[in-house]
């Protein structure tokens, strides 16, 4: 993924998914599970870099703009569990509702980090 990321500065999005697709192909048991498996496997990579660029992030911020950015990422937290949950509770009679749910919150924690490492960037730059 850090490969990805750095050949597509402009257009990061396009790696979302990059981790979790290779991940399922590989695997050779249930289709449904390696996704689900493989798309948390990746939701954890995006993770850590979030809170990578959110510790540097913390360290460019002066108090008010950091209890700004902090009560603006629970909010973010909420809204993404509250979303994804909502997937797949419209879908109850899905057997890949659970697909949908781990596809949803790899998306939103994959945008989310994304927004945070530009935003990083732009305050490392002086823009």
């Amino acid at each position: 993924m850090a490969k990805c990321l750095g050949e597509s500065d402009r257009a990061p999005s396009a790696c979302i998914g990059s981790i979790a697709l290779v991940c399922a192909r590989l695997d050779g048991g249930d289709r449904r599970e390696a996704e689900i498996a493989c798309s948390r496997r990746e939701v954890a990579v995006w993770r850590e870099r979030m809170a990578e660029a959110i510790a540097a992030l913390d360290e460019k911020l002066d108090e008010a703009a950091r209890a700004r950015f902090t009560a603006v990422q629970q909010a973010w937290e909420h809204y993404a569990q509250l979303n994804c949950r909502f997937i797949s509770q419209a879908f109850p009679d899905s057997p890949r509702a659970a697909m949908f749910e781990a596809g949803c919150e790899l998306r939103e924690v994959a945008e989310r980090t994304i927004h945070v490492e530009r935003l990083l960037r732009r305050l490392n730059s002086g823009r």
